[in-house]
């Protein structure tokens, strides 16, 4: 749609106004451009962020145009951030990639090939390596951006038909923290509580997340919970940096980074020696562990964040920390009638996560500030899917559908059985983690790597080392992406996909909320859904490796169209056969309730 150059800078302005201030302004208040040629809406969820978003995408003769937030959605209420607000822009971009690209040598050009050559060099080179080197020489690396749907079915097919759990993805390097924590602390992973949280808690503990920015829309709630409760509800923002978020905070603590272990534990002896500690529900539900699992009690605990005083705290802490400010922040924190912390990759992306995460439980699990209103201990996902498609639905090496740990023989029995496969199929040895994989890759171990809707050679920790295990010879590596990336320069086949909006599938956010997304346009000519090249590379897998278990792991999905039959039976056999009675059951949740409800369940 054309817009005057007034028109332009008025928006400009109200978006650049908006950034600073940690506001999302509504569809009404700043416009869409295109939004008056819209032929349709079609409902879905942003892909930017863990937040979970409800979109509507705007299209025009078969192609999107806009984009707008669902006003009856309760995570975000019709707001959406400017990144979310733009995303679809990239769906036509000329960048995108259309054809398959194979080389045999990583220094030769590309050159396009066929859809069924792609496929048939991908299941030569797979069954080659694991006839030569055996399963575990096999990998397949994901994404918290991939559908769930996507997820279970690659891993399906690796750990059901390659018979290897070298599975893994991108949230190993941050949510691995998250999912540690949680396990550890109160034996489940996921959050207790969800963002309904935020309009009824009266403190809002920060630490290591910019929330404004990050994580816009879910921080204009807490923003406009404080603003109307200025005198009541207290706002605290424990991170090294300054940022858009410490603006609203009452209290700001800046400390050096890597030393926030020693501020949470100083807040626990604060607590303890101010006698602001829960006693009824510590000695109703609480048990204290240390080391490997040890049991000791209450006392012992006691002992042990003694030494961690405020004075000694503010000396380690250093930057702006003060003993009092450590006793504000504790007495704020226990005493608020409902406290929530929220933390994103400050916390979680780093050594010692788990602890971190631990001991931010450990405050709400002192001053009984868990399950009530307002009261929360509440990780943040920084992928739209790392909490529904990978942790719930087994994208990780030591994890399958369902929250069940490969470890264990009847949960790994209970897999093989709802795929109809021999008991015993699914190894009972986890398989590499993330940086385990990449060693392996450097070490000419895993001789063929499927990356999927991911960069390893941009997101991994001491890229040019792991870059160069990618550029080996004899290691294949297969990329299914968008757009070309730095990981698709080390490939020797990429296949390209279709984007969101151009399939079907369904996303599971921070809060554990499952939401569908429609395909509403066409993906570019050539570009074909991630299920659909899944199964039809696992066919081909079965010929060559004369194997019919890998041909029963797709029996129930043939002959299925891709855009919707395909994905829909997908999910239906995770969650009617494996989530079912589980702590993540899904089995309520089919398609046709998720494409009910404006906010998913």
């Amino acid at each position: 749609m054309a817009q005057t150059r007034r028109e332009f800078l008025k928006k400009t302005a109200a978006l650049s106004a908006a950034s600073y201030a940690g506001v999302n302004l509504p569809y009404e208040r700043i416009g869409v451009a295109g939004a008056a040629d819209v032929e349709s809406w079609h409902k879905g969820s942003c892909r930017l962020c863990g937040a979970g978003c409800r979109v509507e995408l705007g299209v025009k003769s078969g192609k999107a145009v806009a984009l707008r937030g669902i006003k009856d959605a309760r995570t975000n209420f019709g707001y959406v951030c400017m990144k979310g607000m733009l995303f679809y822009k990239c769906m036509d971009h000329p960048d995108r990639l259309t054809k398959p690209l194979y080389r045999e040598k990583k220094t030769d050009a590309f050159r396009e090939i066929t859809w069924d050559q792609a496929l048939d060099i991908a299941a030569s080179k797979f069954a080659d390596v694991v006839k030569k080197d055996g399963n575990d020489a096999v990998g397949y690396y994901g994404s918290g951006q991939a559908l769930t749907e996507e997820t279970y079915l690659f891993q399906k097919i690796f750990r059901g038909g390659l018979q290897t759990n070298n599975v893994e993805g991108n949230p190993r390097l941050c949510m691995a923290s998250a999912v540690g924590g949680y396990l550890t602390s109160f034996g489940a992973d996921e959050p207790i509580g969800g963002y309904a949280d935020i309009e009824q808690a009266h403190c809002f503990f920060l630490i290591g997340s910019n929330l404004a920015e990050a994580h816009p829309v879910i921080f204009r709630r807490l923003m406009r919970r404080k603003l109307d409760n200025k005198d009541t509800v207290k706002f605290i923002n424990a991170d090294p940096r300054f940022s858009q978020t410490s603006r609203i905070a009452d209290l700001h603590l800046q400390f050096d980074p890597g030393t926030d272990l020693g501020l949470l534990n100083a807040m626990a002896n604060v607590i303890i020696e101010e006698n602001l500690h829960d006693e009824k529900f510590i000695n109703d539900y609480v048990s204290f562990k240390q080391g490997k699992g040890d049991s000791v009690d209450f006392e012992a605990y006691k002992k042990f964040v003694a030494d961690y005083t405020p004075e000694k705290a503010a000396r380690v802490c250093r930057g702006n920390i003060t003993p009092e400010m450590i006793r504000t922040t504790a007495r704020w924190f226990a005493t608020s009638k409902g406290t929530m912390s929220l933390w994103t990759m400050g916390i979680n992306q780093r050594k010692q996560g788990v602890w971190a995460n631990n001991l931010i439980h450990n405050l709400h699990i002192l001053t009984g500030q868990l399950m009530k209103p307002g009261a929360d201990s509440l990780s943040m996902t920084g992928q739209p899917n790392a909490c529904g498609g990978v942790r719930e639905g087994g994208g990780l090496c030591h994890i399958l559908p369902g929250h069940r740990l490969v470890a264990k023989e009847p949960l790994r029995n209970q897999v093989e059985d709802a795929w109809g496969i021999p008991k015993g199929r699914i190894p009972p040895k986890p398989g590499l983690h993330t940086m385990a994989m990449f060693s392996a890759v450097n070490e000419g171990k895993l001789k063929a790597l499927w990356v999927n809707c991911t960069s390893p050679v941009q997101s991994l920790p001491n890229t040019n080392l792991y870059t160069k295990g990618m550029q080996r010879e004899d290691v294949f590596i297969v990329c299914t992406d968008i757009f070309p990336t730095r990981t698709t320069e080390v490939a020797n086949l990429v296949m390209p996909t279709a984007f969101h909006f151009e399939k079907t599938g369904v996303y599971g956010c921070t809060e554990r909320r499952s939401q569908i997304t429609v395909k509403a346009v066409d993906a570019p000519k050539g570009a074909m859904p991630e299920v659909w090249i899944v199964r039809e590379w696992a066919k081909k897998l079965a010929q060559k490796m004369n194997d019919p278990v890998i041909s029963q792991c797709i029996a129930p999905f043939e002959g299925l169209e891709p855009d919707y039959d395909l994905p829909k039976a997908i999910w239906d056999e995770y969650t009617q056969k494996l989530t079912r009675g589980r702590d993540s059951d899904l089995t309520g949740a089919t398609y046709k309730v998720l494409e009910q409800m404006a906010d998913g369940v």
